[in-house]
């Protein structure tokens, strides 16, 4: 993944499926960059045998991340440990780089 500081930020798009669908909230999605809490969603959960296009959730990162790289993770925590399995996501790695100057 790549940006450019102060503009346009990165998107990260995850799904949170199950066996059961659920009618309410399955849990809470928790975006750690640098294993320092981002942003916290409150997540449906999708079942696995239906899962399509709409279950996608997509967020965007900071647009003001220092240059460098970053290491991003998704976790997902349960608000019912009996029904659903705490779980986390490879790191992804978000390359920033200079903001380019106004033309």
């Amino acid at each position: 993944m790549k940006q450019r500081r102060g503009q346009q930020p990165s998107k990260v798009q995850f799904v949170v499926y199950g066996d059961l669908a659920s009618d309410g909230r399955a849990g809470r999605v928790v975006i750690k960059v640098d294993k320092r809490r981002e942003r916290s969603y409150a997540v449906p959960v999708a079942s696995r045998d239906t899962l399509s296009v709409n279950d996608v959730e997509t967020i965007r990162l900071s647009k003001n991340l220092r240059r460098g790289k970053h290491k991003v993770r998704v976790v997902f925590i349960p608000d019912d440990a009996a029904a659903y399995e705490r779980s986390r996501s490879q790191v992804m790695v978000l390359r920033v780089k200079r903001a380019q100057p106004p033309r």
